[in-house]
């Protein structure tokens, strides 16, 4: 089988696979890590013009997950939590070769600390047994081993390894899912096919496709399992799209280790940053604060379809708020208010201007009062210079 190079188009199918150096991990302590949700998004595609594909468009599946404070993620919340959190997008390559990998490090730290804590308790037991010969022999296997039990607390021991020998036992890996991960091609009654995880729903699944960018799918005329010999269940990668909040926070006594802290930093470090909302700045040597990605998340939730096309009709569906209407209806009774208190001063202001000038005697009589003989001597001497000074 082969897995794809796409770097002429931004894709490729190798990552950053060595994991972050505990010396330089960010500390993501106070965060929990919470998978939000899943979105094929359709680009154009040169490369695919050049090669004559059957479309110049491809598709990329992308995952936008959450850093949320701990006191605030929730697995209940549409995206874990509503404020205080930094949002990330990452390519579904990236995502689940971290999350693979966190995996398998995660169960390999458990195994080796629930066996060092099994031997260390048989020790004791042998001790009190008065069998020295036994843990001399014990004593040192672990001394050339790679971790001392005197380094390791066992506190934890019997609430954390009850079942570790049937975990560790196992013959199923993580690991093994690790090379379907990427766009991979498989060959089928002289046919070429392609096979790769693939967002549907905010899920993710396998799938089968016809092209090598693993963008026209195939799975509605050719059954994955026949082509590659293999069944792929509906909730292999279910675990990789849990709803379940993941503490950042390194275990470094307990069975987990530094898993958890690797997996965030490989995260942050693999995706487009929005750290705008974050509640306490991480990152101080980078201003990955750029409104550009921190909207594209955004729209990534509401802009585009279940197939990743762009989508006027569904991006201007947005849900009105109560606090919204409110407003609005703050701002239609202020609007109105105003309106009819321009009438009112409006109107004041009329009637002040009229008083003053008829106190002055600047008002002109109309011409039938005149002619009636109703004005004053005052008011006709007024009038009578007023006429003198415009024929003047």
């Amino acid at each position: 089988m082969r897995q794809l190079e796409d770097n002429d188009d931004g894709q490729s199918s190798s990552s950053s696979s060595s994991s972050s150096s505990s010396a330089n991990l960010l500390d993501f302590s106070s965060y929990s890590f919470r998978y939000a949700t899943c979105q094929p998004v359709q680009r154009f595609s040169e490369r695919s013009v050049k090669r004559g594909d059957y479309s110049s468009l491809v598709r990329d599946d992308l995952v936008i997950f959450r850093l949320c404070p701990q006191s605030r993620c929730s697995s209940s919340h549409d995206r874990g939590c509503s404020n205080g959190y930094g949002e990330y997008v990452a390519s579904m390559y990236e995502y689940l070769s971290t999350m693979i990998q966190y995996k398998t490090t995660r169960e390999q730290n458990f195994c080796e600390y629930c066996s060092t804590c099994a031997n260390q308790r048989r020790r004791k037991l042998a001790y009190y047994a008065d069998e020295t010969q036994e843990e001399e022999e014990e004593a040192a296997t672990d001394d050339n081993g790679s971790t001392s039990s005197s380094s390791i607390d066992c506190s934890s021991y019997s609430d954390k390894c009850n079942n570790y020998s049937s975990v560790c036992n196992s013959n199923e890996s993580s690991a093994d899912l690790s090379e379907y991960v990427a766009c991979t091609e498989v060959s089928y009654n002289n046919k070429a096919f392609w096979i790769s995880p693939y967002c549907d729903g905010g899920t993710i699944l396998m799938g089968i496709f016809y092209d090598p960018y693993c963008s026209q799918f195939a799975g509605n005329s050719v059954k994955i399992s026949e082509v590659t010999g293999k069944t792929f269940s509906k909730s292999l990668f279910s675990q990789y799209y849990s709803s379940d909040c993941i503490s950042c926070a390194s275990d470094s006594s307990g069975p987990y280790g530094t898993a958890s802290s690797i997996m965030c930093n490989q995260l942050y470090s693999d995706s487009a940053k929005c750290n705008a909302n974050m509640a306490s700045a991480v990152d101080t040597t980078s201003y990955d604060h750029d409104q550009s990605v921190c909207n594209f998340a955004e729209s990534i939730h509401y802009a585009f379809d279940s197939a990743g096309r762009y989508s006027i009709s569904k991006s201007e569906t947005r849900h009105v708020t109560s606090v919204q209407i409110a407003l609005l209806l703050s701002a239609c009774v202020a609007c109105a208010f105003l309106s009819i208190y321009s009438c009112y001063v409006h109107h004041e202001i009329t009637n002040l201007l009229l008083k003053q000038l008829s106190v002055r005697g600047k008002l002109v009589p109309s011409s039938g009062r005149q002619r009636a003989g109703y004005y004053s001597k005052s008011s006709i001497e007024t009038v009578t210079e007023d006429e003198d000074i415009r024929f003047a």
